[in-house]
């Protein structure tokens, strides 16, 4: 989001690809709840509310999230169903 913030869309775009690759395969417990939410803010920065609103709904059921009590990777992650 700071690339896309900072003028840099298309440097976000390549970011973001680069560590889906990496997130959704590194085994930390919750990474791709963490992941979906950061790309949610993306696609809100980017005008597209929507694509967001899809995003968070994956991110509460990503790696199991579902199924713990504190289903957020970090307080900025829970701050984004605020």
């Amino acid at each position: 989001p700071a690339l896309h913030a900072g003028g840099r869309p298309d440097l976000a775009e390549q970011a973001l690809r680069r560590a889906a690759q990496t997130v959704l395969r590194n085994g930390v417990d919750l990474a791709a709840n963490h992941f979906f939410g950061i790309a949610a803010v993306l696609e809100l920065l980017r005008g597209r509310p929507e694509a967001a609103a899809v995003l968070l709904g994956a991110a509460r059921s990503a790696g199991g999230a579902d199924r713990v009590t504190m289903a957020f990777r970090t307080p900025s992650s829970l701050a984004y169903y605020m």
